[in-house]
Order: structure tokens, then sequence, then C-alpha cells
């Protein structure tokens, strides 16, 4: 299979999340649209259990250039949180504390990367730096500069795993639990397998 380097930013969209105004309470309450912070971002795959912080539609217009919709792979971005992963297939928004990938490029399959990023810890602290509370900005999570060179190695993948919906797979909620779980564990096979050979 052939691998391919890519910078974060070039696979999708990377969103650092932003916090409505607390000081008005129509942004937060009777709200139903999630709104995730670091603690939740810990939980990874399980993301929306127990997951007690919404915003309403009011505060979602807000934050609306701050938002993700989709596939998306949360990541924790300061602190002792630094380097957490989640995965989410949903409209909600996220706390100034995380660096999110949403839209998707169509060569890229969104599960797998989250599962080779869940193994990144490490090199995410690394990238903050040993300070105080580290923190690991839009500009080198997205590798928009030219000092830091943090790059992924990805295969084409997404075409390969069902014939319908032009060979893309669909995360329906009616998608069949077994195909889901199937299509899961070889996102993560794969992309546990490149890490460890790869040297990422």
């Amino acid at each position: 299979m052939q691998l391919k380097e890519y910078k974060l930013g070039d696979i999708g969209r990377v969103v650092t999340g932003k916090t409505p105004a607390t000081s008005n309470n129509v942004n937060f309450e009777g709200g139903t649209i999630p709104f995730y912070t670091p603690e939740d971002v810990a939980k990874g795959f399980d993301i929306k259990s127990g997951n007690k912080r919404f915003i309403t539609s009011l505060g979602f217009e807000e934050i609306k250039n701050n938002t993700i919709a989709g596939e998306s792979v949360l990541v924790g971005c300061i602190g002792s949180d630094m380097g957490n992963v989640a995965y989410v297939n949903e409209i909600c928004a996220t706390n100034q504390q995380i660096n999110s990938i949403t839209d998707f490029k169509e060569f890229v399959e969104p599960l797998y990367v989250y599962y080779l990023l869940s193994t990144m810890k490490p090199i995410f602290r690394q990238l903050a730096g040993s300070t105080t509370t580290p923190i690991l900005a839009k500009s080198v999570f997205e590798n928009t500069g030219d000092f830091f060179q943090f790059k992924i190695l990805l295969p084409v993948i997404r075409s390969n795993f069902h014939p319908l919906h032009g060979g893309q797979i669909d995360f329906h909620p009616v998608l069949p639990a077994a195909q889901f779980k199937a299509h899961r564990n070889r996102s993560a096979l794969i992309a546990v397998h490149h890490a460890v050979h790869h040297g990422l």
C-alpha cells in the first residue's frame, strides 16, 4: 500500500474551538447542540457518553466559524490533556483548548486519522514544548509555518471499504453495528501498524 506524507492542514479544515459568551444564558439554557471540552475528548471514541454540556442555536451562531460538522477528529492541545484524541460524526462545538480536523478531503478516511493520531500523544507533547502549561498552537498543529514539519503518512483507503455510495462507506445511524465495528477495527489496525513500522 502506497503512503504519502500530509500536513494536517492539507487533509481537512483545522478549527480551534471557542466558547459562547457565558454571561448570556440564552447561549446555554435548553441547548441541544453538544459542546465538548478536554474532559470529553479524553473519552476517545466514546466522547458522547455522559456528555452534559450543550449550547443553543443562538450560542452556536455566535461561534459558527469555530464549530464542526460531520466526521471530525478532535485533539486536546493544552496542559495535561495534550494529545488526547476523539472522533465525532455530528454537528457540535468545542472550547478553545481543542483543535479539530473536519471537512476531510475525499481521499482521507477520518477513522484512520483518529486511530493514527491516538498513537501520537508523545509527539504532540514534544511539539508543544516543556513549559508549565504546554500549548499546541493551531499554526503548529496544522503545520502552516516553515519551522515545524509535523506530517502524517496516509494511504488512500477511503474508497476501498464499501462498494456503495460511490465507493465510500456511509456512517449513517442505520448502518449495521457489526459493519461499522469491522470498519472501525480495520482502520485501527492499519493506523497502528503504520505508526509502529514508520516510526511515528
